[in-house]
């Protein structure tokens, strides 16, 4: 099973894109969720009770989350005969700095064969935020979005040489997530 890891900060389209992946992509393509699986854990432990509290936990529990969830995610994706896409971040944006979304042990277990990021100009990310009324987030400012991206593509590199990966820069624009689906699937030869 090869597993790509998918990474953009919060508001760039990462799960439309997929999304639009999926359809495209007959049945060769699963979309896991890491942020979903680190949740559970913490809600059934009764450390949080919405998502987006999940970065405002202690860093040292947050690491105990990562580890318990990758463990189950590369045991689920193994299973799956097509193109795991792992959804996560490549840094967490807490009160306390950035925290990274995949530290090198987390790689590890994980093994990933590429690391796909998901761009969009700040500007779009920015009005996309605002418009979202499903999700708490915090209001930035584009140059702090500007920060969060190019901390993305030090994580991507940093997977790379980590693991012998390959990267995929996607570009994002507005109304054209399809679009960005074509181009990745052409990218991972899942159809399109």
């Amino acid at each position: 099973m090869p597993l790509s890891i998918v990474i953009g900060v919060p508001g760039v389209g990462k799960s439309t894109v997929m999304e639009e992946l999926k359809k495209i992509s007959d049945g060769k393509v699963k979309v896991i969720v890491f942020g979903d699986y680190m949740f559970d854990i913490a809600k059934k432990e009764g450390l949080v009770k919405h998502r987006d509290e999940m970065r405002t936990l202690p860093v040292e529990v947050q690491r105990r989350l990562q580890e318990e969830a990758s463990k189950m995610i590369y045991e689920e994706s193994s299973k799956f005969n097509g193109m795991v896409l792992l959804d996560t971040h490549g840094f967490i944006k807490t009160p306390n700095g950035f925290l990274p979304g995949l530290p090198e042990h987390i790689l590890r277990i994980l093994r990933p064969d590429f690391t796909i990021l998901i761009e969009a100009d700040p500007s779009l990310i920015a009005a996309r935020r605002s418009r979202d009324e499903t999700r708490i987030r915090d209001p930035d400012m584009e140059e702090m979005i500007s920060l969060h991206q190019m901390m993305n593509r030090m994580a991507a590199a940093t997977y790379s040489t980590i693991t012998g990966c390959n990267i995929i820069i996607v570009k994002n624009e507005e109304g054209k997530a399809h679009e960005a689906a074509k181009k990745l699937a052409e990218s991972l030869g899942v159809g399109g």
